[in-house]
């Protein structure tokens, strides 16, 4: 059955997750009505894939969506899951790279022909704000070719509002839509090797968001970096990335246009910024969350299957004897309990 691995591993922590995965009934999941996170997008970059839409995360509450990321394959995974474009609330953006905000554009797009009620607040490190006002201008043709939905259509940029944030790391972020939420971020360490190079100095960033009855640790693309597990500390639970640097790295090589005097720097920064197994299970031991969320499976297999998943959650759990569970697009987690509910 599907996700029998994911599910026994939430069971069965630690070393005895392998074989427990294969051996331990799986309940049907049962309905809820609490806040949910819906992993619309577990597959990292560069390339696009079938099985594994590209990084998002929807957490479904009372007021509506807040989405973390918003990668190519996310909108369609949205009404996979039964929930439209219009519902997205606020977006909190981890970094400004194609696999997590290659769907912005599409989500602006189709929130505009749905004429979504309220402002979109979309929250993200420096860049974010002038990357949104490019989408907007540039859908400025299409409102115009689409007099028949009203000739008084309001303008994309209208139904947005941004909120940079991370060059100060006292600022505070507020989602008036979400009162209820309170949401901090860390800057990780996933683009600390480019700050060499590049005189603006990008940023990535991790995001902890706590509620009533539950947390969530949301750590972006990110190395090692002791600024995330301070921010993650007691966090119930965490959602992470795994790499594999000599699969991604050997799918670069076969598969895009890079030129071989690149690719020393581009392993150099892959292995350094992003998190392989070992420095997951190292990472997640430090924080100690209730269960941990593999998503952003970089390369990953074509075809995820109960086996693949224990596969990487056999190497996590030599170095982490917590919960874990491999996620799949539409794993469905109920907040509160910590269960599957999809």
């Amino acid at each position: 059955m599907r996700f029998a691995a994911a599910l026994s591993a939430i069971l069965m922590p630690g070393a005895m997750l392998a074989a427990a995965a294969v051996a331990q009934p799986v309940p049907a999941p049962t309905p809820t009505l609490g806040p949910q996170l819906i992993l619309l997008g577990t597959g990292g970059g560069p390339l696009l894939r079938v099985a594994r839409a590209q990084s998002a995360s929807a957490i479904v509450l009372p007021e509506g969506i807040l989405l973390v990321d918003a990668g190519e394959g996310s909108v369609e995974r949205m009404t996979e899951a039964g929930f439209g474009p219009d519902r997205i609330k606020a977006i909190l953006i981890t970094h400004l790279h194609t696999d997590h905000v290659a769907a912005l554009w599409s989500l602006l797009l189709h929130r505009w022909v749905m004429r979504a009620q309220g402002q979109l607040e979309i929250v993200g490190p420096p860049g974010t704000r002038a990357m949104v006002d490019a989408l907007a201008r540039a859908g400025g043709p299409i409102v115009k070719a689409s007099r028949a939905l009203g000739a008084n259509a309001p303008a994309i940029a209208s139904m947005v509002t941004v909120t940079e944030c991370g060059a100060d790391p006292e600022q505070r972020v507020t989602l008036p839509v979400f009162p209820s939420l309170k949401i901090a971020f860390a800057r990780n360490s996933h683009l600390d090797a480019d700050q060499v190079l590049d005189v603006e100095r990008p940023l990535s960033l991790a995001y902890r968001i706590d509620a009533p009855g539950w947390s969530a640790l949301f750590t972006g693309d990110t190395g090692p970096s002791p600024a995330v597990e301070a921010l993650g500390r007691g966090v119930r639970l965490m959602v992470a990335e795994v790499v594999d640097v000599d699969a991604a790295m050997d799918i670069v090589e076969r598969s895009m246009h890079v030129k071989r005097d690149d690719l020393p720097g581009l392993r150099t920064r892959m292995a350094t910024g992003h998190l392989d197994a070992q420095a997951l299970g190292k990472m997640a031991t430090t924080i100690a969350p209730r269960l941990l969320v593999v998503s952003h499976i970089s390369p990953g297999v074509t075809q995820p299957s109960d086996e693949s998943d224990n596969r990487l959650s056999t190497q996590i759990a030599r170095w982490f004897g917590g919960g874990i569970l491999v996620a799949r697009d539409l794993t469905t987690i109920d907040l509160q309990s910590g269960r599957l509910a999809r």
